[in-house]
């Protein structure tokens, strides 16, 4: 039986990473591996029912990491991180970069648990965990480590301020230490090729379930979901609601979440005067009443590393419309699952919107589409993907 460690911050809060760690970490299990959660937040809660992680799961805290005086260090290296990625100020510092990730004083803790835990192979979640464990791959040279990216090359290696931004004299050592890094899409690991000459393994990420349950499509209800936050663009999405609601009466957008641009959000439906049109019901523990009582989804994010919505309402048998994302691509492939809109293009996606509300024989069409291009991304297929990873030697 193999040892298999997700090194992060907690599975255990809401959010896109901890869910396909959870889905990933399930399969993982049902195939015979035994796996750990290795964790460096101070909030000690374990709630497995969250997102229905496998109790076989075991979860280790890294205990010294939040005493005072580590967390006081950290707090001192970060602030200096923090100062790079959004003024360059150390940007030909790697001693102070690779500080701000892991400083010498963590260290011989988290080296001290991945020996005595003898893991097979450690996955560092998103770029924090995978800096981390390529600092420390010489020091657990026996370990297999893999680096996994959760959002794209944009916002990753070029958004000012943001995880790599300024830290170019890192990336080698990132790239060259650990033994796999994998990104969710083939845009991603061609770009990782053209600027840093690296070959990574791109792995789609699974669809959190499978079901038969699939939308009558009868509604005339649009719907949207996720955190009202800058990336997600709702504000646009509810503009463009705006234009298609002057030559539409009957359709609906129900947006489900919250976060900060929510206030912002409701402010814009009042002042649009689509109160009775628009309407934003925040947070729901029951998206499969949602997905099945919709008919179009829709996608309005500037970036996604991966559109696990798209999937998961394709999974139901919803056209989707989604301004232009790589990842949105090569979830459609060549099927016919929906439009994609060059982004900030509002009319053209009111639009599309248009043409799809007046016309259910093309989403009936487009329905059957989406659930058969859904399937490619079930967790076996993705899960399979993931064993021939952990399976192959160490380069």
């Amino acid at each position: 039986m193999k040892k298999i460690c997700f090194f992060m911050d907690t599975p255990f809060t809401l959010g896109g990473e901890q869910r396909v760690v959870t889905v990933l970490a399930n399969y993982l299990i049902q195939q015979g591996y035994q796996v750990t959660f290795l964790l460096t937040s101070s909030n000690k809660n374990i709630d497995y029912s969250l997102y229905q992680l496998d109790e076989k799961a075991k979860v280790v805290f890294l205990e010294k990491y939040n005493n005072f005086f580590h967390r006081l260090i950290r707090k001192f290296w970060k602030i200096l991180g923090q100062c790079n990625r959004k003024y360059g100020w150390f940007q030909k510092s790697k001693k102070i970069i690779k500080n701000s990730y892991c400083n010498r004083w963590d260290m011989p803790e988290i080296i001290e648990v991945i020996k005595k835990q003898k893991f097979d192979a450690i996955i560092g979640i998103a770029s924090t965990y995978s800096t981390i464990l390529s600092i420390l791959k010489p020091k657990i040279s026996h370990t297999k480590t893999i680096g996994w990216q959760h959002s794209t090359y944009e916002a990753y290696f070029e958004m000012p301020g943001r995880r790599f931004y300024h830290q170019e004299i890192i990336l080698n050592d990132l790239f060259q230490n650990l033994d796999v890094y994998i990104v969710q899409t083939k845009d991603d690991k061609e770009k990782i090729k053209k600027h840093f000459n690296y070959d990574v393994i791109n792995i789609a990420n699974p669809n959190a379930f499978k079901t038969d349950k699939h939308s009558k499509l009868t509604s005339k209800k649009f719907l949207a979901a996720g955190r009202f936050s800058f990336v997600k663009s709702f504000d646009k999405l509810i503009r463009a609601f705006y234009i298609f609601s002057k030559k539409n009466k009957d359709w609906n957008l129900y947006i489900y979440g919250d976060g900060p641009e929510k206030r912002k959000c409701e402010e814009l439906v009042k002042e649009l005067g689509l109160e009775n049109r628009v309407f934003l019901p925040g947070k729901t523990s029951d998206m499969e009443s949602q997905y099945l009582d919709a008919t179009i989804y829709l996608m309005s994010s500037l970036w996604e590393g991966w559109g696990m919505v798209v999937t998961e309402a394709m999974e139901y048998g919803l056209p989707v419309i989604s301004f232009d994302l790589p990842s949105v691509r090569e979830i459609f492939e060549e099927k016919n699952c929906g439009y994609i809109i060059e982004q900030n293009h509002l009319q053209d996606y009111a639009d599309a919107m248009l043409s799809l509300a007046n016309d259910p024989v093309k989403i009936s069409e487009m329905s059957k589409q989406a659930i058969e291009q859904a399937e490619k991304f079930s967790v076996e297929k993705i899960g399979e993907q993931w064993i021939k990873v952990l399976e192959s030697r160490v380069r």
